[in-house]
Order: C-alpha cells, then structure tokens, then sequence
C-alpha cells in the first residue's frame, strides 16, 4: 500500500498488517488488542515522520517504509548534512512521540 502523509510518500508492506495482527493477537484478540495494534502502528509512523520531516527540512527527499514491526525514513540530501544535521534528524523520530 502507498499513499501520502503532510508531501512524504509513504509504503507500508504487508508484513507490517501482519506484525500489527500478531501484537492484537499477543494482547488478547481483544479491544485492548485492538487498541495496542493501532497504537503501535500509528506512532510507527509519527516517529518516522518526525525522522523524515525534519531531514526534509534540510532539503532532503525523504520517503518512510513500514514493514513488519519496524519502519524507516530514509532520505537524499543534495549536499553532505553536518553532524549537527544529521544527529537532529535521528532525534527528531523520539522526540515526535
């Protein structure tokens, strides 16, 4: 599945539904399940947004992946980014949350 989130394009692959049914699962098949699978799955990828959102702002193309319990922003800067950039950029992912 593709779609956009606020310009950045984001693919989720189907193991990621797959590890969202395992976490309902493992919460008890219930509501509670429920919740915890969408919770997760929903800040997955707040947290790669804040990652991609602020590579973005240092003129980067960006994209996130989601698959199975991970996700991933990966972007292209046009020019080397300074250690200050870059160390911004993979705070900003915890920092989202």
């Amino acid at each position: 599945m593709r779609f956009q989130v606020l310009g950045i394009p984001v693919t989720v692959d189907w193991f990621f539904f797959l590890g969202l049914v395992m976490i309902w699962s493992w919460a008890g098949s219930n509501r509670a399940g429920l919740f915890a699978a969408v919770f997760v799955g929903v800040f997955t990828l707040v947290h790669e947004l804040g990652h991609a959102l602020t590579a973005r702002r240092f003129g980067a193309t960006v994209s996130i992946t989601l698959n199975l319990l991970v996700g991933w922003a990966t972007y292209a800067a046009p020019a080397p980014l300074t250690r200050k950039q870059r160390n911004l950029i993979s705070l900003a992912g915890p920092f989202a949350q």
